[in-house]
């Protein structure tokens, strides 16, 4: 139950008084838009005891912080839902293995966690990455990367030069290390990265593993905390996508992001996560203060909007008209819910 009914028109979640969550839209992505204070964060706790209920599998991701008895919440919302046999994970005091998938596809998530200004960069920043993870040559680099102490000792010159001589991309490394500048600044970034969570990414567990996922960072920077949010939003992904991690369907999971808006950026990674996952039994809830909140300009809160399949769920906010308006019409049905 998600409150008690006081008015609206979307019949099928109506049972009785209450407002509910039907199986039918477990599988479907959901904005909670609303002011703080308005009951986003309560919603959610509704939204996984219901789909504990339903035995999905669920990733929740706190992107405050601030709130020291959420998980304990959310564990116990789970444990009233499915049982004591409950298996709770919480990142990053226990860590998740960040390095399953090929070389390339490790690569490309790493890469996503970062924002350049510089197309130079920007392309020296993706080479480092790919040849210290042998994109191209594996074992001409070392083998297969499984940690970010490994990754971290190959961001080094010597040891590239090394690695890729004699081999179809010693010309490429050699470009690579001539500007002293690039590695050492591509490792920093990276060891900023794997300092904030402490090893978080180098652990054996995935989300396949437990019921409930629980990752907070609340004491990391902003941009360490996006850079974060958005590796395990790209491994997300992948695990959805891979069917070698995860049966197409029968092993539903959902991935609620709380308080999005609080990092920098995630909006296009978010549409693209719920466009990617919502044919292999993935979906994704995502809860903002805003329309406004929701995206970097216009084009992108549309976009996101439209990625939500199942709707907004909307809280108490001083503009809720973009959320379906006459000259950009939406199914504007719904019902209006107290917190019961």
């Amino acid at each position: 139950m998600l409150g008690v009914v006081v008015d609206g028109d979307l019949d099928e979640m109506r049972q009785g008084k209450h407002a509910v969550l039907p199986e039918a839209y477990a599988n479907r992505s959901f904005q909670l838009s609303g002011k703080p204070g308005s009951g986003k964060t309560v919603t959610a706790e509704r939204l996984v005891f219901l789909l504990a209920k339903m035995g999905r599998r669920i990733v929740y991701v706190d992107c405050k912080g601030t709130d020291p008895d959420l998980a304990m919440r959310l564990s116990a919302a789970c444990i009233a839902a499915r049982g004591p046999g409950v298996r709770v994970h919480h990142f990053p005091s226990e860590p998740l293995n960040g390095w399953i998938g090929t070389p390339a596809e490790v690569a490309n998530r790493l890469i996503a966690t970062q924002d350049t200004t510089e197309p130079y960069y920007e392309s020296t920043l993706q080479t480092a990455v790919r040849v210290a993870m042998g994109v191209h040559a594996s074992q001409a680099a070392g083998g297969t990367v499984t940690s970010s102490t490994e990754l971290m000792r190959r961001f080094d010159a010597a040891f590239l030069t090394r690695a890729y001589q004699g081999t179809s991309q010693q010309s490429l490394v050699a470009d690579l290390v001539r500007d002293r500048q690039v590695l050492p600044g591509v490792k920093m970034r990276f060891a900023a990265l794997f300092e904030a969570v402490a090893g978080g990414f180098d652990g054996t567990a995935s989300y396949g593993d437990a019921d409930l996922i629980f990752l907070s960072l609340p004491f990391a920077s902003k941009a360490d905390a996006t850079a974060v949010v958005r590796l395990l939003l790209a491994d997300f992904t992948h695990y959805c996508s891979d069917p070698s991690r995860k049966d197409r369907r029968g092993d539903d999971v959902k991935m609620i992001i709380d308080e999005a808006s609080a990092l920098t950026h995630l909006s296009d990674q978010i549409i693209d996560l719920a466009e990617r996952v919502r044919d292999v039994g993935g979906s994704v809830d995502v809860s903002n203060q805003s329309f406004e909140g929701s995206g970097d300009n216009e084009d992108q809160r549309k976009r996101l909007r439209g990625a939500m399949a199942g709707g907004t769920i909307l809280h108490s906010s001083d503009n809720p008209e973009p959320f379906g308006t006459a000259d950009d019409p939406v199914d504007t049905r719904g019902v209006v819910v107290q917190a019961a």
